[in-house]
């Protein structure tokens, strides 16, 4: 079966992506970069370009807002870590590259550690690069800008209860959310048509998705949608069709 979230998923219940988790990471990329820089002198342009890198990435994290409907600035972040990822496999191949060469100049087999320690540092840095880039590219990220999420998967490996655990904590939390079951859906017509008739209002989808977005700015809390199944009942009969136009209409409020 299928489900429908439609909200910030990637952020916690109050709004906020876990900037303390972003925040601890990218503590440890500046670290081990600095670290890294201090003993690469052989390769002058490519330190210049990471220190130039880390300069930028730092500038950016500071203005971004992880919080509420801030956009993030994910291809900004994602251009940067791409390039230091770029100088930092320069480096690394230039030091495997010279130790070799100077093992078989000297015809000893320690000379391939002479870069070693060297070597070892600027991995260090790469590792964390690679987790910031994980996260950068991650679905966590994706849902903050774009805050919808299809949850598929096999029958009875748990997408109801784990939705059903998110609204009550959501609920204990006084953060309101909009629960509808897929066996709700009982005819063909347009999704919005039987909702409004599940939750007894006479409305157009424009005026109610206007109210709603207004009692969450109101709140400071956002209002999630939640379709459970949506493949039950008469669902697999329409959602196919209008599932890409029934969340644009909702995409229009933030």
């Amino acid at each position: 079966s299928k489900n429908i979230f439609h909200g910030d998923t990637s952020r916690t219940q109050s709004g906020k992506l876990p900037k303390r988790k972003v925040t601890k990471m990218f503590d440890q990329l500046l670290i081990k970069g600095k670290k890294a820089l201090k003993s690469q002198s052989e390769v002058k342009e490519s330190n210049e370009s990471i220190e130039n890198d880390l300069h930028e990435l730092q500038a950016l994290f500071n203005k971004t807002e992880f919080r509420r409907t801030c956009l993030l600035p994910i291809d900004e972040f994602k251009n940067l870590l791409n390039n230091l990822q770029n100088s930092i496999q320069i480096i690394c191949d230039y030091y495997t590259t010279e130790g070799r060469r100077l093992q078989k100049e000297k015809k000893d087999h320690q000379y391939c550690h002479s870069y070693g320690n060297r070597l070892r540092k600027i991995r260090e840095f790469k590792y964390e690069v690679s987790i910031l880039r994980n996260l950068i590219h991650s679905s966590s990220f994706r849902v903050a800008n774009n805050p919808f999420l299809l949850l598929d998967g096999k029958a009875g490996i748990g997408k109801s209860h784990l939705i059903g655990d998110v609204v009550s904590r959501r609920i204990n939390k006084e953060h309101e959310s909009i629960f509808l079951l897929g066996q709700h859906f009982v005819t063909e017509e347009y999704p919005w048509t039987q909702i409004f008739k599940r939750l007894q209002i006479n409305s157009k989808s424009e005026d109610f998705l206007e109210k709603l977005n207004t009692r969450a700015e109101d709140s400071g809390k956002r209002i999630i949608i939640f379709i459970d199944a949506i493949n039950e009942g008469k669902g697999i009969l329409f959602w196919n069709d209008s599932i890409k136009s029934f969340i644009s209409e909702i995409q229009k409020y933030k």
